[in-house]
């Protein structure tokens, strides 16, 4: 209740000062026969997480395990990116409402500590970033990710998370250019994914990487998508292949007015635009009828 009302009292701070991202919450559980060094460690976790989620967000770190400290942190990432000791599977399905076929899933990528145990992807990508590593990170990926079409003979798009520091990387470029170059027969079903909010930070180089994409034959799709974070009017200028909607925008949309006509007004957009348009993981049978009856391109369940 007091981190919601913290993330409200900062939004209405920011509009009051067209200040869109001011600050995130990372909330910890108190554990009275634990030590203060590994609460605080816990809710620095949660604070990397945070940041990646939207503005002003907060998440609450809910997981037993014991958290790490900055010390034990660098060796642990630094180890599993440059060994490609992590897993890429594929998620949340988007089928066509027209076909029913399957049009794109996502990379999802997992990794694990000494002990086996999940860490958090949202925390592992924000502290790969700090220690510079999420560039090597986003190649491994990559590298899974052809791999997986090439063996499987994936005939569908597979959505694959890239960071706003890897996109701005020089050297990035050249590689993912090359490595277009030398599979060019499965460039159009790399889909690369940037967060409606991380985007929104920088307009000029989510603008510059669709064009990169677009010249070496692969795609772009905009996720999360929100108008608080990019309008449509900057929608039309930067012309993305793909607009995976927030989840919000679906969840109730069975009995809520002002949904349903956003994603019937984002239906003409994508028509208008040629941007085909998903939803993301819609839960409820009505929620999905409704989706469907509107008409965008299709949806994740």
């Amino acid at each position: 209740v007091l981190a919601t009302a913290i993330n409200e009292t900062l939004t209405g701070l920011g509009a009051k000062y067209s200040r869109q991202d001011i600050a995130h919450i990372g909330v910890a559980p108190f554990d009275p026969i634990g030590n203060t060094p590994g609460i605080l460690a816990a809710a620095n976790e949660a604070y990397e997480k945070a940041k990646l989620i939207r503005a002003n967000s907060y998440y609450f770190r809910t997981e037993e395990e014991q958290a790490k400290d900055i010390t034990e942190w660098k060796p642990l990432v630094h180890r599993i990116i440059d060994e490609r000791d992590f897993k890429v599977s594929f998620v949340g399905q988007v089928e066509s409402f027209r076909t029913g076929e399957v049009l794109m899933e996502e990379a999802f990528t997992q990794a694990f500590d000494e002990e086996g145990n999940s860490i958090p992807i949202g925390t592992f990508v924000s502290i790969a970033e700090k220690f510079e590593k999420v560039v090597d990170l986003d190649q491994g990926v990559i590298h899974k990710v052809i791999q997986y079409i090439s063996l499987r003979q994936i005939q569908h798009r597979i959505a694959v998370n890239l960071s706003m520091s890897t996109i701005k990387d020089g050297n990035f470029k050249i590689w993912l250019m090359d490595v277009l170059k030398q599979n060019q027969a499965l460039a159009e079903q790399m889909v690369f994914s940037i967060t409606a909010y991380a985007a929104a930070k920088d307009i000029k180089l989510f603008s510059e990487f669709i064009n990169f994409a677009h010249s070496h034959g692969a795609k772009i799709i905009l996720k999360r998508y929100e108008t608080q974070f990019i309008s449509l009017d900057i929608v039309k200028e930067v012309k993305p292949d793909f607009i995976r909607l927030a989840r919000d925008l679906t969840h109730g949309i069975n009995a809520d007015a002002s949904k349903k006509m956003f994603v019937e007004s984002m239906k003409e957009v994508s028509e208008l635009l040629d941007i085909e348009v998903y939803a993301e993981n819609v839960k409820a049978d009505a929620d999905f009828e409704t989706v469907k009856v509107i008409g965008i391109s299709g949806a994740s369940r």
